[in-house]
C-alpha cells in the first residue's frame, strides 16, 4: 500500500497532520514532482479539532496552515465540521490560511433526536435497569462492552464490528475516544454522566445517534460535581429547567431558526 501511495496509485489518500507536517518521507512525497502535478485538493474533516485539540495536546493541528506551503499555490482546501458558530470558523480560516472562502452553512439540528435531563444519582441507581457493569472482554457475544483510550486494540475493532453491524452488542459504555469517525446506523440513545466540556462537544457526541433517521434521545444525566468542568453555556444548559433544551443547544450556530426548526414538543425535548 505504501509503494501505491508513494506512485501516485490512489485517488483519494487520508493523511493526519503529524504524517505531513513531522514525517520527513511523506512531506517530501507532498512536494514531489509527481504529486505537485496530480494533487487536485486538500479535504480537512472534523474542523473543529484544530482549534480545540490544536491548543491542548495536538499541536500540529494548529500548524495546519503549514500545508500551504507544501501544496501547488492554487489547490482547493475543504474544511468540514458540523459545529462552528461564526467565531469558530472565523479562528480557523485564520489557522488553516483561508481567505474570502466559500461557506456552506446549515444547522445540525436533528428533528428525530428528544433532548432530556435527568439528576444523576449513582450508577446503580441510573443504569442498574439497562445494565449490569462488567469487565471488558473480547467476546462477540457481549450485549454490552467498554471503550477507553486505554482499551486494547484488537478489543476496539471488535466492538466497533460489532456495533455498527448492530448484531449482539447493545451497549458501549465510552469516553469520547468512541465516536469520532464512527458512523452506527442503528444509535437510538445517548446517555452522558454528566455534561460535556462545551456545548459544540455535546452536539457532537449526541449527534452520533439518530442516524438512520429513527427517534433517538439524548438524556444528560446532570453530575454537579461535573460542572466544574464545563463552560458557561454548557451549564446553563444542564441547569436549565424552562427553557427549550433544544433552543439552548443550537441558538448560537448560525442557520439555525427556531421557528423554521421548530418540531413537535414529545420530539423536542422533555
Amino acid at each position: 500500500m505504501t509503494a501505491g501511495v508513494e506512485n501516485c496509485k490512489y485517488q483519494l489518500i487520508y493523511f493526519t497532520p503529524e504524517m505531513l507536517l513531522l514525517n520527513k518521507r511523506w512531506r517530501k512525497l507532498l512536494i514531489s514532482a509527481a504529486y505537485q502535478t496530480k494533487i487536485k485538493g486538500l479535504a480537512l474533516d472534523e474542523a473543529h479539532t484544530i482549534k480545540k485539540w490544536g491548543s491542548t495536546f495536538r499541536e500540529s493541528l494548529a500548524k495546519i496552515g503549514e500545508l500551504r506551503s507544501l501544496l501547488p499555490g492554487k489547490t482547493p482546501i475543504m474544511a468540514l465540521t458540523a459545529t462552528a458558530d461564526y467565531t469558530l470558523r472565523t479562528e480557523l480560516q485564520y489557522i488553516i490560511g483561508m481567505k474570502s472562502p466559500l461557506s456552506v452553512v446549515l444547522p445540525p439540528c436533528k428533528p428525530n433526536i428528544t433532548y432530556k435531563i435527568h439528576e444523576y444519582i449513582s450508577l446503580q441507581s441510573n443504569f442498574m435497569h439497562i445494565v449490569e457493569v462488567g469487565a471488558p472482554s473480547l467476546s462477540k457475544y457481549k450485549l454490552v462492552e467498554m471503550f477507553t483510550s486505554c482499551t486494547d486494540e484488537a478489543i476496539k475493532k471488535q466492538i466497533i464490528i460489532s456495533f455498527t453491524k448492530g448484531d449482539t452488542l447493545c451497549i458501549v459504555c465510552a469516553t469520547i475516544a468512541f465516536g469520532m469517525g464512527v458512523d452506527c446506523p442503528n444509535v437510538w440513545v445517548v446517555m452522558h454522566v454528566g455534561p460535556s466540556d462545551d456545548i459544540e462537544s455535546y452536539i457532537q457526541e449526541t449527534g452520533r445517534g439518530g442516524r438512520d433517521g429513527l427517534p433517538c434521545e439524548a438524556i444528560l444525566l446532570n453530575k454537579k460535581s461535573s460542572l466544574r468542568y464545563a463552560n458557561n453555556a454548557m451549564r446553563e444548559y444542564a441547569n436549565n429547567s424552562s427553557e427549550c433544551r433544544r433552543h439552548l443547544l443550537f441558538r448560537r450556530l448560525e442557520g439555525y431558526d427556531k421557528e423554521k426548526h421548530n418540531v413537535p414538543k414529545k420530539y423536542c425535548c422533555d
